[in-house]
């Protein structure tokens, strides 16, 4: 069996620090390149579609990445696949501080991706392997913070370095984020931790509940990806918020999402984790439905920041479910499949949405298809997925 280290409350919690820390240097790399793509295409000449590829070989080489770390995961442990690839990490963020044309900082791209989707997948699991199962939602909420802030706080700083003439500063920060969450994992991850259990676990998809909760990942995740990538076209296109006055709002909706992950997922261990699941679900394809209807930026702060609230907290209590369907020595498995379906769901329904939205030259269809598949996701958890609870 894996080894699941027993911890005193205080050690669990800097050992869930720590990790919260590597996974929010992992997330700035993805955020910042949002604020960089002006600056980007001035100062490197891109091409069209090259900004798109930037972002894209990060997702690719992420799901490249936790793939790798299949045969081994279970096998050698938490600890070793999070310092060796927050080494090569921190390598590559060093590393776009000497870019100066776009196939240079493509092939940076794909390794800092490689490296921190293998790294991000690996903590995740030690975070489960960490805090039992009863109170893992809510150190899975704190784990998933590094995501929610990494927008808030990385976006303005990457702004404001690309303003000042050099938009390679931001990776700069990324290097001392990630030196210090690495030395934080060396100091509190247990050495043995997540280690003994199988290699190459392909058969971790046919427990119960596993292949119908990886399936409600990918249409969720794939949902939430659609309306992020045409939010924006219909807020300045429906003169609710114009594009030049976007970014507050988005780092408003982080810092929502942030309080959603912290204040909302405690009640994820209390009612259970499935429960919470089906309700957040339930407000958040509502408020998918009624974005069509929002004609100001009142109505769509209301709408807005309950889906932010409730997604983000929805994803905490999901990402502690999953990793209960699996014994100990099959967790580090499981979360790769995991990390697959996220990325499934973020290439093939964003994707769906992309076509959705050419046929009805509309952006109403859009979220309604987004509201789809939220509710089918949610019919597929309250039809085919049980709380097991390892």
């Amino acid at each position: 069996m894996t080894t699941t280290p027993q911890l005193t409350r205080s050690a669990e919690a800097l050992a869930v620090a720590a990790l919260t820390l590597v996974g929010f240097a992992i997330a700035l790399n993805v955020q910042v390149l949002a604020a960089l793509g002006p600056f980007l295409d001035a100062e490197l000449e891109l091409e069209d579609g090259e900004f798109g590829s930037l972002v894209a070989t990060g997702w690719i080489a992420g799901a490249v990445g936790s793939l790798v770390l299949l045969p081994v995961v279970d096998r050698i442990g938490r600890r070793t696949p999070i310092l060796l690839g927050g080494v090569v990490f921190g390598v590559a963020s060093a590393w776009h501080l000497a870019v100066r044309d776009a196939s240079t900082l493509l092939l940076v791209r794909a390794i800092a991706g490689f490296a921190g989707g293998g790294v991000f997948t690996v903590a995740s699991a030690a975070v489960a392997d960490l805090v039992p199962y009863d109170r893992r939602a809510r150190a899975m909420g704190i784990f998933n913070l590094s995501i929610f802030l990494a927008a808030p706080i990385g976006m303005p700083i990457a702004t404001a370095c690309a303003e000042a003439g050099s938009w390679q500063a931001i990776f700069g920060v990324q290097v001392v984020a990630t030196v210090l969450a690495l030395a934080g994992a060396f100091y509190t991850l247990p050495s043995d931790i997540g280690r003994g259990g199988e290699s190459l676990d392909i058969g971790v998809l046919r427990l119960p509940s596993v292949g119908p909760a990886l399936l409600s990942v990918v249409l969720y995740s794939g949902a939430f990806a659609t309306t992020v990538q045409f939010l924006g076209i219909w807020l300045d296109s429906a003169n609710i918020v114009p594009k030049e006055e976007q970014e507050g709002l988005w780092l408003t909706l982080g810092l929502v999402s942030a309080v959603g992950t912290i204040g909302l997922t405690r009640f994820a261990d209390a009612i259970g984790k499935r429960r919470f699941i089906v309700l957040t679900s339930v407000v958040v394809a509502t408020g998918l439905a009624c974005l069509p209807s929002v004609d100001s930026l009142l109505a769509l702060t209301l709408v807005g920041a309950p889906i932010a609230a409730c997604t983000a907290a929805r994803s905490g209590a999901m990402l502690a479910l999953i990793t209960g369907l699996a014994p100990s020595n099959r967790r580090g498995a499981l979360m790769v499949w995991r990390s697959v379906a996220v990325s499934a769901g973020m290439g093939v329904i964003v994707y769906v949405g992309g076509v959705v939205h050419r046929h009805t030259s509309g952006f109403d269809a859009i979220f309604w298809f987004a509201a789809g598949s939220v509710a089918l996701s949610l019919l597929l958890v309250l039809a085919c997925v049980r709380e097991v609870g390892r």
